[in-house]
């Protein structure tokens, strides 16, 4: 048996990535194995001479007393401060150091993918892990991946349970702090008052008209829209809020105040600010919802098993066997939701969403709503397959095109 699918729009086909020679797809994996294997390990390093101690000893070793005694002489309650947002701090700018670098986006398309949707969904599934794995539980559990592979290995997945139920919960305060800086600065700088951007503007009038004629194109990257940053951002802040929700119940105050300003700050961006790099009138056809939903799914998932070990781990056995019950109740309907709306969502264009959405603002009921969305919903479906199937392109021929 075969599996058929439509081939990506014209505009869309990513020849180059398609033609990659075998050993360079080969060490555009080892690197994105790398790159995850061994990133915790400069992260503990840098964030262990980030603490003040350490900037303490440093300047005294170069001979700047007076820095160091500044230091040394500050309040307890500035010292305490300071050590805990530095970690925070240093964290976070190294996580967009690598996310936003371009790097994750060139190695999924050095990996031969046929699209730039498709190279799009692979770098959301990389910068997902990285969060994920890297970022949330990798500081709360051990340096890298090696040690717990290692750690897995000696003392099974129970040992890993027990560690997870044991840490994650002292995480706490870091991860509020790591969503406060979120909501108070990331977001006013980088969505709000387009910080980057708007330096490339000023150092280009500062150089004359050289500058201007290169700012053009650091203006086009830094005012890309790019679908797998915005959902990466989003599913990280979701992951943190989602884990540590019922451990410090602060944090849903946070999220709920950072969904509400990015909701605002990115709908305006994506109609005024960002440009797509195929032009105002392509669409994707809806490929990074249905991934980015069954993401979150996962981390909903993760966060429900965290919190069964450590109601296990306090012989709470009753809440325990009801929490992974949860969790089994909370992957049957996903699935169930996923096999429904992941078709639909895929061959859904944003334009067709517009008329769900004016079809649907008379009647407010839910039962209303629901019926209306699934029958246009399965509308566009049947409009799209009837257009494909008329259509004159096909996977062979546009292949043979490219060729």
């Amino acid at each position: 048996s075969a599996y058929a699918r439509p081939a990506p729009a014209p505009e869309d086909a990513l020849w180059s990535s398609l033609v990659t020679p075998r050993p360079v797809v080969v060490c555009a994996w080892s690197g994105t194995l790398l790159l995850f294997a061994l990133w915790n390990v400069p992260v503990a390093l840098v964030q262990s001479l980030a603490s003040l101690d350490s900037i303490t000893k440093m300047l005294q070793e170069a001979h700047l007393k007076g820095a160091a005694g500044m230091i040394h002489n500050l309040s307890p309650a500035t010292r305490a401060t300071l050590e805990g947002w530095m970690p925070v701090l240093v964290l976070t700018v190294l996580q967009m150091l690598t996310l936003y670098s371009g790097l994750l986006p060139a190695l999924s398309r050095l990996q031969r993918r046929e699209s730039g949707a498709a190279a799009g969904t692979s770098t959301l599934h990389k910068m997902f892990f990285f969060n994920q794995v890297l970022v949330l539980l990798g500081s709360c559990v051990v340096g890298s991946l090696f040690e717990t592979a290692k750690l897995i290995l000696s003392g099974g997945y129970c040992t890993l349970l027990a560690l997870l139920g044991r840490s994650v919960p002292a995480q706490a305060t870091f991860w509020v702090n790591y969503l406060v800086l979120e909501l108070l600065f990331y977001v006013p700088a980088l969505d709000i008052l387009q910080v980057l951007p708007l330096s490339v503007v000023g150092a280009a009038r500062l150089c004359g008209a050289r500058g201007k004629a290169l700012s053009g194109k650091a203006l086009s990257a830094l005012q890309r829209l790019y679908y797998p940053s915005i959902y990466a951002r989003a599913l990280m802040v979701l992951s943190a809020a989602f884990l540590f929700a019922t451990i410090a119940p602060l944090i849903t105050l946070v999220t709920i105040a950072w969904l509400y300003a990015v909701s605002r700050a990115w709908s305006f961006n994506v109609r005024r600010v960002y440009l797509h790099d195929l032009g105002a009138d392509f669409d994707s056809g809806g490929a990074y919802w249905p991934v980015a939903m069954r993401l979150e799914t996962f981390a909903l998932l993760t966060a429900q098993l965290v919190l069964v070990a450590i109601h296990v781990l306090n012989s709470c056995w009753y809440s325990g066997t009801v929490l992974f019950g949860l969790m089994i109740a909370t992957m049957v309907r996903a699935s169930r939701l996923q096999r429904h709306y992941s078709p639909l969502a895929s061959e859904l264009p944003l334009e067709r969403c517009i008329k769900v959405d004016a079809s649907m603002a008379g009647d407010t009921s839910p039962g209303a709503q629901a019926y209306q969305l699934d029958w246009i919903l399965a509308e566009a479906s049947r409009a799209y397959r009837t257009s494909f199937e008329n259509s004159s392109f096909r996977s062979g021929d546009l292949l043979a095109g490219g060729q």
